[in-house]
């Protein structure tokens, strides 16, 4: 068994190692075997789960988990096989995994996440189009969860091309499963950066976060067939644009005339077998003559 990503928690900053989701979950299936893990049956409610087993269901076991308690968090790592990370790749996502870990832990104290009010977004950046998720962690003056109907929280866009519409009004809907936790979407319009922040009654005990959103790739943003450019391509390049129904002529535009490629590859004079058995001919017959002559 080797450890499986949560579907939810793949882009957790402790668990990317790799942009490509294949090639991220390709060096976690690494760590195998595991011979042993600690009994853990279930867990505690407001724990998030990065990681279970792949004999697991679901998120049976809380391999890799994390939560909140008071003003910071808590991890555990439920395997001392991460070493195997290390196979043929030395400590290029041993150190990482490590490292990542202990900025999650400690990091968010220095970005204002240890206050009472703490917001998040699943992600630092997202596609235009894409939906950002938003949390809260809301406790109040004895650090004990708020629970209430719904909590408020405002997005605007910062920068200097930016409109001045007021800031966006999000409304989060409490978490069942985890006390003082609220959840909800915020659908950009704009290219920009946005901030997150709290009502303004919160702006004293609550933190404040940005995020990015990043216009879509120019290769697949206009998918479909541009003649015009295809046609301008064919006559400077002096070839031809075929339609579909034009692809009989294809071969017939074809240069089936033999085509001759000389490729030299020099070798240098020292890394020859040959050139070895010369110079040891000549020394071989240099001693000899010397020996004859008692020279040697």
């Amino acid at each position: 068994m080797h450890p499986v990503l949560t579907p939810e928690r793949r882009s957790s900053l402790v668990m990317t190692l790799e942009n490509s989701r294949e090639k991220n979950d390709l060096i976690w299936s690494r760590v195998s075997p595991m011979y042993s893990v600690p009994p853990l049956t279930s867990v505690k409610q407001g724990t998030i789960v990065l990681a279970t087993l792949s004999d697991s269901e679901g998120d049976n076991y809380p391999l890799i988990s994390w939560q909140r308690y008071g003003t910071g968090k808590c991890m555990v790592m439920g395997t001392d096989n991460l070493w195997r990370l290390r196979y043929k790749t030395g400590d290029k996502y041993h150190w990482r995994v490590w490292s990542q870990s202990i900025q999650f832990l400690t990091l968010s104290r220095l970005m204002g996440e240890h206050k009472r009010i703490r917001l998040e977004t699943d992600r630092a950046s997202y596609s235009v189009g894409a939906q950002v998720r938003v949390y809260a962690s809301v406790f109040d003056e004895s650090y004990e969860p708020v629970t209430q109907s719904s909590y408020d929280v405002y997005v605007e866009p910062v920068g200097e091309d930016v409109s001045d519409d007021p800031p966006v009004l999000v409304t989060l809907r409490p978490n069942p499963s985890n006390p003082g936790q609220y959840e909800g979407y915020f659908s950009p319009s704009e290219v920009t950066r946005y901030r997150l922040e709290p009502a303004p009654e919160d702006v004293s005990f609550a933190n404040s976060i940005e995020f990015q959103i990043m216009d879509i790739n120019t290769e697949v943003a206009h998918p479909e067939s541009q003649l015009d450019c295809l046609q301008n391509i064919a006559a400077l390049s002096g070839g031809r644009n075929l339609s579909i129904m034009q692809i009989d002529e294809l071969g017939t535009l074809v240069n089936r005339e033999p085509q001759i490629i000389t490729i030299k590859s020099p070798s240098p004079i020292w890394d020859n077998w040959i050139v070895m058995l010369l110079i040891l001919g000549f020394v071989g017959v240099e001693w000899i003559l010397r020996r004859k002559r008692d020279l040697a």
